[in-house]
C-alpha cells in the first residue's frame, strides 16, 4: 500500500515528469540538430568537391584531349598533368578524378583521358588507361541525360549518393572547355563521405552524453526544489485540510512549519484564517438555521391564513342553481400576490373580482389582503363597479411608500337578467363564451389600482345568456414559461378553454391548469397562477 501511495504521490510524479520532459526535449533537440548538421556537412562536401573539380580542370590542356583520345599515347605534358591530378586526389582524400570524352551522337560510350584512383579510399580499384573506351549501355537514361546536359549546355552536375563501403559519396561533373569555348570533355570528381560519417557519429555521442548530464543535473536540482519548496509544504497543507474537514474546521498547528514566502505560505495563512472564520460561520449558520425554521413556520401559517381568506367552497353557493362558479390560486412562493373573490351582494347580484399585485412574496401578500378587504367592503355598500375601484384606488394611493399597485378585473352580475357591468383596471382581458364561440372580452383598459389618486374608471356592460360563461385569470397563466423559455400565451389559453365547453366550472379550471403544467414541464413557476370560471345557467 505504501509503495502504491508513493507512486501516486507528487514527490514521485513531479520528478518523473521532469525526467520524461528532459528526455523528450533533448531527444527532439538532438534529432533536429543532427538533421541540420548533416545537411550542412553535405553542402560543405559538395562545395569542397566542386573546388577540387575546378582546380583539377585548371591543369587540363583542353586542346590536346582529342589527340590523346585518337593516339592513346601519353606524352610529357600528359604525365605532368596526371601527377598533378594524383596529387589533388591524395591531398583532397578524393576517391578519383577522371576526364572523359563522351560519344556526343548517342552517348553510348566514352573515352578515358585521365583517371586517378585513391587506394586508401577505393582499395583494389584499377584506373582506366589513356584512350580506353567504356560502354555506357548499362547506364540509365538519367545518367546519359546528365552527360548530355554537361556537353551540350555546359551545365555542371553534383549529387550525394549513398554507398555501403564509403558511407556515401559526392560526385561532381563539370565540362572541360577549349579555347573556342566548346565543351570537349567531362571532368568528374568523386569524394567519399566516410569522414562525414565519422563526424556524424561523434556529434551523436557528444549530444547523447551532454543530454544525459544535463538531464541528471536538472532532475537533481528540480527534485531538491520540489521536495523542499512544494512537496513538504503541500503535505502539511493536505494533512491540515483533511483534519479541517473531518473535525469541524479545527487545525492541529502543523501549518506553522510552512515558512514559504510564496503561494504555499499564503495558502497556509489563508487556511489558518479560514479555520477561525469557519468556526464563526458555523455559529452564524446554526443561528440562521434556527431563525429560518422559525420564519418557515410563520410562512406556513401565513400560507394557511391566506388560503383561508380566499373562498374555496365548491359549489360556491349550493342552494343557487342559476350559475356555476369555481376559482383557485396557486402562489409561486409560500404566499402570493394574486387575489380573487366572489360574494352575493343580495338575492339578485353577485360580485366577481380577480387581481394581481405587483411583486411577490410577503409584501405582495399583505398588499393583496388590503386590496381584497377594500374591494369587499365597498362592494357590500352597493356601489357600482367603477365606484368600487375609484374608492379603492384612492385609499391604496394613500401612504403607498413602496409604490405597489394592483391590476384588477371587477364585475357585478344581475342574476335575473344576465347583465354584467365590469371594469378592467389594466388586467388581462377575460375570455367569454357567447353566441357559440370563445373570444377575448376586449375593452379599453383603465389605469391599475394604486397608480395615481383620483383616477376615473370606465364601466362596460355585457349581457350573458343561458349557457354563456366567462373566464377570469391573471398573467401568471399566459406568462407560464417552459424549459425552452417559451410563453404559454393567449393563443394556447384560448385553445385550452375551447376544450372545456362540456365541463363544469371546476373541471374547466383544473383542465386549463393541467394544460399549463404539461406545457411548462420541469420549469419552475415564476408567477402566481389564478383562475376564476363562471357559467351562467
Amino acid at each position: 500500500m505504501k509503495k502504491t501511495w508513493f507512486l501516486r504521490s507528487i514527490a514521485f510524479q513531479m520528478p518523473a515528469y521532469i525526467v520524461l520532459f528532459c528526455v523528450l526535449l533533448t531527444a527532439s533537440i538532438g534529432y533536429i540538430g543532427y538533421g541540420e548538421f548533416k545537411n550542412l556537412s553535405d553542402i560543405e562536401y559538395v562545395k569542397s568537391s566542386n573546388q577540387f573539380a575546378y582546380t583539377a580542370r585548371s591543369f587540363i590542356n583542353a586542346e590536346k584531349l582529342a589527340d590523346y583520345a585518337r593516339s592513346g599515347k601519353p606524352d610529357d605534358e600528359w604525365n605532368e598533368t596526371m601527377e598533378k591530378l594524383r596529387y589533388i586526389t591524395d591531398i583532397g582524400n578524393l576517391a578519383s578524378i577522371s576526364v572523359t570524352i563522351p560519344d556526343t551522337e548517342e552517348y553510348a560510350s566514352r573515352i578515358y583521358i585521365y583517371d586517378t584512383i585513391n587506394e586508401n579510399v577505393l582499395s583494389g580499384a584499377v584506373p582506366h588507361g589513356i584512350g580506353e573506351v567504356e560502354s555506357l549501355a548499362d547506364k540509365s537514361a538519367e545518367y546519359k541525360n546528365t552527360i548530355a546536359l554537361i556537353m551540350e549546355l555546359g551545365i555542371s552536375h553534383s549529387e550525394s549518393i549513398p554507398h555501403a563501403s564509403m558511407g556515401g559519396y559526392v560526385t561532381v561533373a563539370i565540362p572541360v572547355v577549349n579555347d573556342k569555348d566548346e565543351n570537349v570533355a567531362v571532368l568528374t570528381v568523386i569524394k567519399a563521405m566516410n569522414e562525414e560519417e565519422f563526424l556524424h557519429q561523434r556529434y551523436l555521442r557528444s549530444t547523447v552524453i551532454a543530454s544525459i548530464v544535463i538531464t541528471l543535473l536538472i532532475v537533481v536540482i528540480y527534485a531538491f526544489m520540489t521536495i523542499f519548496k512544494i512537496v513538504r509544504p503541500l503535505r502539511y497543507i493536505t494533512f491540515e485540510t483533511s483534519h479541517f474537514a473531518q473535525h469541524g474546521g479545527t487545525l492541529t498547528g502543523t501549518l506553522k512549519h510552512v515558512h514559504n514566502n510564496d503561494e504555499f505560505g499564503i495558502l497556509a495563512k489563508s487556511i489558518e484564517k479560514m479555520s477561525v472564520d469557519m468556526t464563526e460561520y458555523i455559529d452564524k449558520i446554526t443561528h440562521m438555521a434556527a431563525e429560518n425554521e422559525r420564519i418557515s413556520t410563520e410562512l406556513n401559517v401565513a400560507t394557511e391564513i391566506q388560503a383561508n381568506m380566499l373562498p374555496t367552497l365548491y359549489p360556491a353557493f349550493p342552494e343557487i342553481k342559476d350559475f356555476d362558479l369555481f376559482a383557485s390560486m396557486s402562489p409561486a412562493k409560500e404566499v402570493g400576490g394574486d387575489l380573487y373573490n366572489y360574494i352575493l351582494l343580495d338575492d339578485d347580484h353577485i360580485m366577481l373580482a380577480v387581481g394581481d399585485v405587483s411583486g411577490k412574496g410577503v409584501p405582495a401578500a399583505l398588499f393583496m389582503v388590503i386590496t381584497k378587504t377594500l374591494l369587499t367592503s365597498h362592494a357590500v355598500q352597493h356601489l357600482s363597479p367603477a365606484e368600487i375601484l375609484e374608492t379603492t384606488n384612492n385609499q391604496l394611493c394613500e401612504n403607498n411608500a413602496a409604490s405597489m399597485f394592483v391590476t384588477c378585473w371587477l364585475g357585478i352580475l344581475t342574476i335575473s337578467t344576465g347583465e354584467l357591468r365590469f371594469v378592467n383596471a389594466a388586467h388581462p382581458h377575460a375570455i367569454i363564451y357567447t353566441g357559440g364561440e370563445f373570444k377575448y372580452l376586449e375593452t379599453k383598459a383603465n389605469l391599475m389600482l394604486g397608480g395615481m389618486e383620483g383616477t376615473r374608471y370606465v364601466e362596460n356592460t355585457v349581457t350573458l345568456k343561458h349557457g354563456d360563461r366567462i373566464l377570469l385569470y391573471t398573467d401568471g397563466v399566459t406568462e407560464a414559461t417552459n424549459e425552452r423559455n417559451e410563453l404559454f400565451g393567449e393563443e394556447r389559453l384560448l385553445e385550452s378553454v375551447k376544450k372545456t365547453l362540456a365541463m363544469n366550472a371546476k373541471g374547466t379550471v383544473e383542465s386549463i391548469r393541467e394544460d399549463i403544467d404539461l406545457f411548462t414541464g420541469q420549469a419552475d413557476q415564476f408567477d402566481d397562477i389564478t383562475m376564476l370560471d363562471f357559467i351562467y345557467n
